[in-house]
């Protein structure tokens, strides 16, 4: 693997190349600039080769902005498989508040678009909360996906908390 990364004009600039065990290889580019404070836009494109009917091109583009205590963000990702109605597209907005120093919510959403007919949109959502007080931190979660994979009908969800002690 090959890689490098630098700054210039107030841009982060990373190339990499990755030759595989298969024969494979993957190379990428990715920018990130802050126009101003609070805010970052980014874009990113790799490929990767793994044969006929194997490769993949992605390219993902997005930003986010922070004023105060409030943070927000969208993405959109569109990955390019080299065989027939397999591309996806996904848009994700997120955004979280500090309520405080100790505690913070977010909550974000996300659609994945299928290429292939058959398919039906999956539909994301997420809900977090974590409260921190010395060495303690308490985080809470509720996610959920419709028509998982492109199923219709296909729903998960999970719940999770945890509790965290740092020594």
């Amino acid at each position: 693997k090959i890689g490098y990364g630098t700054s210039f004009a107030g841009a982060n600039v990373s190339v990499d190349y990755n030759k595989q065990q298969d024969g494979g290889s993957g190379k990428s580019i990715a920018v990130d600039f802050a126009p101003v404070d609070g805010a970052m836009v980014f874009v990113a494109q790799s490929d990767e080769y793994a044969g006929t009917n194997a490769s993949t091109d992605q390219v993902t583009f997005g930003g986010t902005y922070t004023a105060g205590a409030v943070t927000a963000g969208i993405q959109r990702t569109s990955v390019d498989f080299s065989a027939a109605d397999s591309d996806t597209d996904r848009t994700h907005i997120a955004a979280s508040f500090a309520v405080n120093e100790d505690l913070s919510v977010s909550y974000g959403i996300s659609t994945v678009e299928f290429e292939a007919g058959s398919k039906t949109d999956q539909e994301d959502s997420g809900f977090s909360a974590s409260y921190t007080m010395g060495s303690l931190s308490l985080n809470a979660s509720m996610n959920s996906s419709d028509n998982v994979g492109g199923t219709s009908g296909t729903d998960d969800e999970m719940k999770e908390i945890g509790l965290a002690f740092a020594f």
